[in-house]
């Protein structure tokens, strides 16, 4: 399967699961009251912080292990398991011991059911990674997919039948406790024989993953300390509010993290096979990709926020809007992802600088500005550390590979993106409410942006993206051909 298949096929799969996860905050939000709602999210913000720390990065290290071992899947999945067990209890028992000295400040009233639901959703939790490592992305998808539907059934039922935030936690914890038994089940008997163990092996894995773990848990800390913030200083409808203003953002990062989970196992696998310093032009290429997808949506959805938030989530939602748009302004530092470059450089541990850098930046904004501007200071300080990270990683990689600053961000090409995309805005200038029309009215405003944004991106762009425009005007009549063929 090549990459763009591959690519293709998790895009779809991790859209499945967003549209998922879209439905049911979009009910909770209806059954819920706002205050509810902002408990069972604050439930969340602290379960999700956790979890990507508790696993140690040692089941993401399967997209990069596995293919450069092919021999050795299954001893790398046994430290895996190993090592994320440990990690994971380690990581428990100390925030555990430092709520109890705090007299339950640092986790709240929920703590115990917090960790209790860590420690159950990330242990033995590594067939996703494995199946998407072996391009085997029809079972990564019926695995997730499954997974997050009961996820989200049991939330959505618990809440129509009960309206309790409380029945709610106690059915996930339930159900992941079900989900950790059958994964040991499924462990067991997929394990084949393999070639004996390479004794060095484990101490690659550890040096790989540990510089991962501590720059994502200062990343992690600066996406989820606006959270605590807000719920501990505003109460938990101001963080019903932010989260809904960052729920629609998601969907931007799917295609790039579809493209860059499929893209870093094939060029560790390439560099491998031929002993060579991995080839970065593809990454470059992808990062312009990026920037052709996103910035243009950015603008759609900051321009049709309101009829966004009031038609997913209801009118008492309609504060979040000005969050909304705020938010969508983080697109910018996403269209490169150095996760895979600094992968694919061995130099993850530059990853824990430049995170804690960005860290102090977020804090010292938000301890000045959460008090003068409220909600929206979380955003500006969040997407303050995140320039900031985003430029130094920029300057390391640089400095590194002998490519300019310029054009290891991609400026060129961002540039002249959010060029077209600004020069194509008078499109959307029509004037839309909130009526079924005005939904009709806004998707042909919006179709029309795209076309002339593409047109516009044609004659002002870099040759980088006409090449990638050329070549997918090119695919579409393939396809279109083919159609033919087929009638």
């Amino acid at each position: 399967m090549n990459l763009t298949r591959v690519a293709l096929a998790l895009f779809i799969m991790r859209a499945s699961n967003l549209a998922l996860m879209m439905i049911g905050p979009i009910f909770l939000t209806r059954m819920l009251s706002v205050s509810d709602f902002g408990t069972y999210r604050e439930f969340l913000a602290y379960s999700t912080a956790l979890m990507p720390i508790a696993t140690f990065c040692f089941s993401q290290s399967l997209l990069y292990f596995v293919p450069t071992f092919p021999t050795h899947v299954w001893q790398i999945v046994r430290q895996s398991v190993r090592y994320t067990a440990v990690g994971s209890f380690l990581m428990v028992a100390v925030l555990a011991i430092a709520d109890q000295i705090a007299h339950g400040a640092l986790l709240g009233p929920w703590a115990i059911y917090i960790l209790a639901y860590t420690l159950l959703s990330v242990n033995v939790d590594f067939f996703e990674q494995l199946w998407i490592s072996q391009q085997k992305t029809r079972l990564a998808f019926m695995y997730s997919s499954a997974r997050l539907t009961m996820r989200l059934l049991l939330a959505v039922l618990i809440a129509y039948f009960s309206g309790d935030v409380r029945h709610i936690i106690f059915a996930l914890l339930a159900l992941e406790g079900v989900r950790l038994l059958l994964s040991l089940h499924m462990w067991r008997r997929s394990v084949e024989p393999e070639d004996p163990p390479l004794p060095t092996l484990g101490k690659q894995q550890r040096d790989y993953c540990l510089p991962l773990t501590a720059s994502l848990a200062v990343g992690t800390f600066n996406k989820n300390i606006g959270n605590v913030l807000v719920v501990r200083m505003l109460g938990p409808e101001a963080l019903a509010q932010y989260s809904v203003s960052s729920y629609a953002l998601p969907i931007l990062y799917v295609l790039r993290n579809s493209v860059s989970e499929a893209l870093l196992p094939k060029l560790a696998g390439e560099a491998s096979a031929e002993n060579r310093a991995p080839d970065l032009a593809l990454w470059m290429r992808t990062n312009a990709l990026f920037a052709i997808l996103l910035v243009p949506v950015g603008v759609l959805l900051a321009r049709y926020a309101e009829i966004v938030v009031s038609t997913l989530f209801s009118a008492k939602y309609l504060p979040a809007v000005p969050l909304f748009q705020v938010y969508m302004l983080s697109l910018l530092t996403d269209t490169v992802d150095f996760g895979v470059s600094f992968r694919l450089l061995n130099i993850t541990r530059k990853f824990v600088r430049g995170f804690v850098m960005g860290m102090i930046v977020n804090l010292t904004t938000l301890v000045i500005l959460l008090p003068l501007m409220g909600t929206v200071a979380a955003l500006i300080a969040l997407m303050a550390g995140q320039y900031l990270a985003a430029f130094y990683f920029g300057w390391v990689q640089s400095r590194i590979t002998g490519v300019s600053f310029a054009r290891t961000l991609g400026l060129p090409v961002l540039v002249r993106v959010m060029l077209a995309a600004a020069l194509a805005t008078p499109v959307l200038l029509y004037p839309v409410g909130d009526t079924p029309i005005d939904i009709v009215y806004a998707g042909l405003s919006a179709t029309a942006y795209v076309l002339v944004f593409l047109l516009i991106l044609w004659f002002v762009g870099a040759g980088e993206s006409r090449d990638l425009l050329r070549e997918a005007g090119n695919r579409l009549l393939v396809l279109l051909r083919l159609r033919k063929v087929a009638r």
